[in-house]
């Protein structure tokens, strides 16, 4: 059975999440306004328990408005053990009736690629393939979207064969830096005001200096997810003056970087990199 997402199912979505492979840190609500996404997204229920879900809100693309991730990939998710084939019909009809009741032009269905289950798959053998979700196939209006993935760094790996992979001038720059003595804090679970504003101030000046949009969801998750236990903050700073952050969660087997900060003196010294 599906049903529509409800706040009252925040708590068991979140055990959920926590006990299954297939999920991802943005399927956690800190990353999600329940507003926004409790029309729009919907929880596969098997005796009563959620076996499944997928989280999406819609989005403005242009001219016209998108089903989509609130923010990272949070799509379809499933129980191990579950097919998806005995829901694959009711799956795409509560899709397109979704997509229809918003006006929605296009479903940008982004599955979770960085977890544990998905890291290994391809398109060939995604639940994308299997719904009918493909680039070049198109449904009346609605564009049928395929997965994104991401790089990891293994940390097994010996810093020499990691360090390969950089180029020649970021070596030669992160080896001028080996001599200064940086002042490094690892900040964690209810840190303080003062110290959230170093962050922040350094993560806009990044912004400003590439240009990039200021993600409310962003800076939300992390605080919520500082508080939890799940995030911590690795801060730079030389003479009581911050120099750069790195906002970092670990989730499960992976540790990841979700947003960082760096002042302009720090970026022009290429240890950045």
């Amino acid at each position: 059975m599906i049903k529509i997402f409800s706040v009252s199912a925040i708590a068991e979505w979140e055990n959920f999440v926590e006990h299954s492979d297939e999920c991802w840190i943005y399927h956690l609500p800190y990353f999600f306004d329940y507003k926004k996404i409790c029309k729009t997204s919907f929880l596969i229920y098997e005796n009563n328990k959620i076996v499944g879900g997928c989280i999406q809100q819609v989005k403005k693309s242009g001219w016209s408005k998108v089903l989509d991730s609130p923010y990272g990939e949070c799509g379809l998710v499933l129980k191990n053990g579950i097919d998806i084939k005995i829901y694959k019909k009711e799956i795409l009809t509560v899709l397109k009736n979704i997509c229809k009741k918003n006006k929605c032009s296009e479903i940008n269905l982004r599955l979770a690629s960085n977890s544990i289950t998905n890291i290994e798959k391809t398109y060939d053998n995604s639940y994308l393939k299997i719904l009918g979700f493909n680039a070049e196939v198109r449904t009346g209006n609605e564009i049928w979207s395929t997965p994104t993935y991401a790089n990891f760094v293994h940390l097994k790996i010996p810093n020499e064969m990691i360090l390969k992979n950089y180029s020649e001038s970021a070596k030669s720059d992160m080896r001028k830096q080996f001599n200064i003595k940086y002042e490094i804090k690892i900040l964690k679970n209810e840190i303080s005001e003062h110290d959230w504003n170093k962050f922040k101030n350094l993560h806009f000046q990044t912004l400003k200096r590439t240009k990039g949009p200021v993600n409310a969801s962003v800076l939300n998750g992390l605080k919520n997810a500082l508080k939890t236990r799940k995030a911590f903050i690795v801060l730079f700073e030389k003479n009581k003056t911050p120099l750069a952050a790195i906002g970092v969660l670990y989730f499960k087997k992976f540790a990841y970087t979700l947003a960082t900060g760096i002042c302009q003196e720090f970026y022009c010294t290429g240890l950045s990199t």
